[in-house]
């Protein structure tokens, strides 16, 4: 059954027993049937604990598959791999045997055609009631829900998310402004792919957005907020704090391609726009806050353009730096140049400053910079080169994370420590260069750098993260400079690549902490060992 939403809460069961879930298959125990003349009190629609169950009088299902079960009475029996599942309906609770083990958890009957869309007070009736509606290509189903709480984030079993994300081929308008709850927490709406618009109650006193209340909601053209909320508001379905001076969300594929930030803006939340349309933003003269990764996900983004008058901000070229252009904010993403250089005033890179922008091969960092930001070059997957000047002391975590087209790099002297994931799945990268400067590497700094064939790691590296050359398929030789003192404790798990898969271990970590210095070859037969050379 394709759906783990529909083999029911047996599904979660078999996990909980050690079952292979890649493996289950449900079959019957004998030929499906009634067991007799008596009424069959599993025929109909079971919900609860997240799961929705479908009973005819011989198979249980998804709509989509089924499988068979053998009743006797009030029991049903399933059999997987040698193990008894027996399920037992006593009124509306519905208790699950597993090879002796009982889990208990209570499934509430219910009539779908009875749901009324336009006033559903709960998160089970709302699973149910969409569960049994046809795919949508075009219309939008529009929802009225009264709850008093959203179930946690997106991936959780039973919550306001779960549901929408697990029918993401039905597009949602959903109305909560009936619901009484306080707080949309960190990832409620996360990934819910047909959300179209969303109305937040006037109860509502939080909302999570740092970590993406609304993230990669890709249908979302409007949130709109009740009036009488007394913490939050919208305008034009773009979603502000009640005062309009703080600018929470634009939603990812609102109409039209240019925006105007209103005056009445002195901050731009973190990750507030992830618009798919828009390809001009203008920040007026009001705005002195913009939080991290504010327009890492406008995919479409060309230029951001600011007032003269702004104190805190300036633009040029389209490109978004602070006012006295020290720090470069960011670099709009679909900017059509592929080369570019750095102005020399700037002195620091911020986070996710070139997040994704697909275009550039070539950028110049001159030297009067000091430090990269986490996720700087994040996804740049056409850049092929890179000079970063001796003036760097600091390369961020994610800086060249996915950058699939580089294929050296050389750090500078002044670098101190390459951070988690700096250059992971750069896959082109052949070569690079760790100075002596370098105290720390850290984990998975050059994860499934496949091209990688060797690599030297200086006497000044006291501590290699986990699995920071994990993946590193070609890499066959690593050299530990003379005076190379590196403890266990600081050689992280699974650091370097083992077997033909590149998949890490510790063989070298193991060889390492008795040999110390040293060059040491991966063994070409089965690639398991790590040798030291003579």
């Amino acid at each position: 059954m394709k759906n783990k939403v529909k083999v029911l809460g047996f599904i979660a069961l078999a996990a909980i027993i050690g079952f292979s879930m890649t493996a289950l298959s449900l079959t019957g125990c004998g030929d499906g049937g009634g067991g007799g003349s008596d009424s069959n009190p599993f025929i109909g629609t079971w919900v609860g604990s997240g799961y929705i169950l479908t009973f005819t009088d011989s198979t249980l299902g998804d709509g989509s598959s089924s499988v068979p079960y053998k009743r006797n009475g009030n029991t049903a029996t399933f059999e997987q791999d040698g193990h008894v599942l027996t399920a037992t309906v006593s009124g509306n609770t519905m208790t699950v045997t597993v090879d002796g083990n009982v889990y208990q958890f209570t499934l509430t009957k219910v009539d779908p055609t009875l749901i009324d869309p336009s006033n559903i007070t709960s998160i089970a009736d709302l699973a149910v009631w969409l569960a049994f509606q046809p795919k949508n290509n075009t219309a939008v189903y529009t929802v009225k829900l009264n709850v008093s709480d959203l179930g946690g984030a997106s991936d959780a079993n039973g919550s306001v998310g779960k549901t929408l994300r697990d029918n993401n081929t039905k597009y949602v308008s959903l109305d909560l402004s009936g619901s009484t709850f306080t707080s949309i927490g960190n990832q409620a709406f996360d990934r819910c792919t047909s959300l179209t618009s969303v109305t937040i109650p006037n109860s509502v006193t939080s909302i999570g957005i740092g970590s993406g209340a609304f993230f990669n909601c890709f249908s979302l053209t409007a949130i709109n907020v009740d009036t009488a909320n007394t913490a939050y508001s919208s305008q034009e379905g773009v979603l502000y704090n009640k005062a309009k001076t703080t600018l929470v969300v634009y939603p990812a594929v609102k109409t039209g391609n240019t925006f105007t930030i209103p005056d009445s803006v002195t901050s731009i939340e973190n990750g507030a726009f992830s618009s798919i349309n828009l390809t001009s933003v203008t920040i007026g003269n009001s705005v002195t806050s913009i939080g991290s990764g504010a327009f890492s996900y406008c995919f479409s983004l060309t230029a951001i353009n600011v007032d003269t008058a702004n104190t805190a901000y300036s633009s040029q070229d389209g490109i978004l730096y602070n006012k006295a252009k020290t720090t470069l904010v960011v670099y709009p993403a679909r900017k059509t140049d592929t080369t570019f250089t750095i102005p020399d005033s700037v002195t620091s890179i911020g986070i996710s400053a070139f997040f994704n922008c697909a275009n550039l091969a070539s950028i110049t960092i001159p030297n009067s910079v000091t430090s990269i930001g986490n996720q700087a070059f994040d996804n740049c997957t056409s850049l092929t080169s890179i000079t970063i000047p001796n003036s760097v002391t600091s390369i961020g975590n994610q800086a060249f994370q996915s950058c699939t087209s580089l294929t050296n790099v050389t750090i500078p002297n002044g670098v101190t420590s390459i951070g988690d994931n700096a250059f992971y799945r750069c896959t082109s990268l052949t070569s690079v260069t760790i100075p002596n400067s370098v105290t720390s590497i850290g984990r998975t700094a050059f994860f499934f750098n496949s091209s990688l064939t060797s690599v030297t790691i200086p006497n000044s590296v006291t501590s290699i993260g986990n699995q920071a050359f994990h993946g590193c398929t070609g890499l066959t030789d690593v050299t530990f400079a003379s005076g190379s003192n590196i403890t266990d404790a600081d050689f992280g798990d699974r650091a370097f690549p083992e077997r033909s898969n590149g998949y890490g271990g510790n063989t070298l970590k193991t060889a390492y902490s008795t040999g110390k210095a040293g060059t040491y070859t991966r063994g070409e037969a089965d690639g398991d060992t790590w040798t030291k050379q003579p």
